[in-house]
């Protein structure tokens, strides 16, 4: 793979990462992402034969593949040594060569769905105002010919 392929392959995975809805109560601090070749299928043993080699391996509580088989999610004891798997921008072993990738924790990505229509666009902007900033609401309406403006909820 050249280097516009790879870093293509390794932006679409943390595009994929970004649009994903995670369960809030990860430590997101404790969390690294390990992007491998969008072609190929690792096996867990690749990936801990890798975090030997740079000896990361006693640091780590978790190892899981996300939703494809070339990224994985790596949770450690704490933030530091997150920030130390991290400061390598790239893990190699043989012919395996992965990106680190540390999430940004301080953005959440939410949907909310089946609000109700008649609530100003105001008045959800003030609700979530403590959350941060509210990126676009829509107007969802029925998919009917008969009655094409009809509303049924709003949609964040």
């Amino acid at each position: 793979m050249d280097n516009y392929s790879n870093e293509n392959n390794y932006q679409q995975a943390i595009e994929l990462l970004n649009n994903t809805r995670f369960d809030n109560t990860l430590d997101w601090s404790k969390i690294a992402i390990i992007i491998g070749d969008n072609q190929l299928k690792y096996k867990t043993q690749e990936i801990i034969n890798l975090l030997e080699k740079y000896q990361f391996m006693d640091m780590i509580l978790t190892i899981g593949t996300f939703k494809k088989p070339y990224i994985y999610i790596i949770e450690a004891n704490n933030k530091n040594q997150i920030e130390t798997i991290t400061n390598n921008e790239y893990l190699e072993n043989g012919n395996m060569k992965f990106k680190t990738y540390k999430p940004n924790s301080n953005t959440i990505k939410a949907t909310l769905h089946w609000l109700p229509p008649n609530i100003n666009n105001e008045s959800i902007n003030k609700a979530l105002s403590n959350y941060g900033q509210t990126q676009k609401i829509i107007d969802l309406k029925l998919n009917n010919l008969k009655y094409p403006n009809l509303k049924t909820t709003k949609k964040i």
